[in-house]
């Protein structure tokens, strides 16, 4: 038995979606030169482990605090350029232009979201880019993945017809989600592989029985 498209999508949409809502949300709120600043991940005035609550993302969670000062200050500094931006991908070439050594291309996509967020710049694109889970995901489904200048990405094109018309944010985030159930063939769902391991091996053990 294998989920669908559909299933999956339907399963994301019925709450999962809305943690990558909140997660970004709150940037929508902060005064602008607090929200340049703080896009980089860091909450305001942390400086101990990142993970004691310190971090708007945990995938961050191995950046260095001097990295996060430097960021903060590249980012700051390139507000005014922030603030004329129209897209997604305006925000997100000046993020990769001020990056230093050490925020990865994950870090630079997701400050984009922020700032974003806080700009009230649509997050949709017609690349969808991919890191890490994502990046995964798009793999194990067979999905064309593109390398360019602002990280790597996928096509709409080259999605299932079912997910061309969602956000480009909403398939990111699922992708990264449920990369662990996907395969080359479909969705598989992993709490279903581990039943058919444990039915093999009652099914062995119910022929060693019988063969005493």
């Amino acid at each position: 038995m294998k989920t669908t498209f559909e299933n999956i999508k339907r399963d994301y949409f019925s709450g999962g979606h809305k943690m990558l809502d909140r997660k970004i949300g709150q940037f929508h709120y902060l005064p602008f030169e607090e929200a340049i600043r703080y896009s980089a991940g860091r909450r305001p005035g942390y400086k101990g482990k990142p993970r004691k609550g310190g971090l708007f993302s945990l995938h961050q969670n191995r950046i260095y605090n001097l990295v996060f000062d430097e960021m903060e200050k590249n980012l700051s500094l390139r507000a005014l350029d922030f603030y004329g931006c129209h897209n997604f991908e305006e925000v997100l070439k000046i993020i990769y232009e001020s990056r230093i050594s050490g925020f990865a291309d994950l870090c630079c996509y997701e400050t984009a979201q922020r700032i974003c967020v806080n700009l009230e710049i649509d997050l949709n694109t017609d690349k969808i880019y991919v890191h890490r889970g994502s990046y995964r995901g798009a793999k194990k489904l067979g999905i064309k993945i593109h390398s360019g200048p602002l990280g790597t990405y996928i096509e709409r094109n080259d999605i299932p017809v079912e997910w061309k018309k969602l956000q480009s944010q909403y398939i990111e985030d699922f992708l990264c989600t449920y990369e662990h159930v996907f395969s080359t063939d479909g969705f598989i769902p992993k709490y279903f592989r581990s039943s058919i391991k444990n039915l093999e091996c009652c099914s062995n053990k119910k022929e060693e029985i019988k063969s005493c």
